[in-house]
């Protein structure tokens, strides 16, 4: 499954190519958010989801929900809505067109009101946050013609999608 991942993530023909890939930090980090929430194992379950079901490492009630509440996420392209500094964001999907308050420090000091950043919004306990590898982020703000533009149409964004857009093979 594995084998099948790189093969799938990196688009190659045969796996003996991924040595010929340039693996930086981010590609890597990306590969793991994809290969855990979207990626799909032979029994149409994600790695994180199978996970859950299966419980091998046999986690207690309460670490199995700590896992399935990150089951409750969505990858997308977000607007910066509003900033707190050191305490969260709010965030809009522009493809989705939902709006998340995350808890969030270190974003809150790279980001500014407008940007637009790729990532994933997921549930933990009561509240949002960003969670997965470390974001895209596009230091500037664009027109509303210009959002509808460029993400309407994108169809479903996943880390694997990001990287195809934003890293220059």
């Amino acid at each position: 499954e594995t084998e099948r991942a790189f093969k799938e993530f990196f688009d190659l023909k045969d796996i003996s190519l991924l040595a010929k890939i340039k693996m930086t930090e981010a590609k890597s980090s990306h590969f793991n958010e994809w290969f855990l929430y979207d990626f799909k194992l032979q029994n149409k379950k994600s790695p994180l989801k199978n996970f859950c079901d299966v419980n091998p490492d046999n986690w207690n009630d309460e670490d199995v929900k700590a896992a399935k509440d990150l089951l409750i996420n969505e990858y997308g392209v977000y607007e910066v809505l509003e900033i707190e500094l050191g305490k969260g964001l709010k965030i809009y999907n522009l493809q989705s067109k939902n709006t998340y308050n995350v808890k969030e420090q270190k974003a809150t000091f790279q980001l500014e009101k407008g940007f637009i950043f790729f990532g994933r919004v997921g549930r933990v306990d009561d509240h949002w946050e960003l969670i997965g590898s470390d974001s895209f982020m596009i230091s500037i703000s664009f027109t509303a013609r210009a959002k509808k533009l460029l993400f309407d149409k994108l169809g479903k964004i996943t880390p694997k999608t990001a990287i195809e857009i934003l890293d220059k093979k």
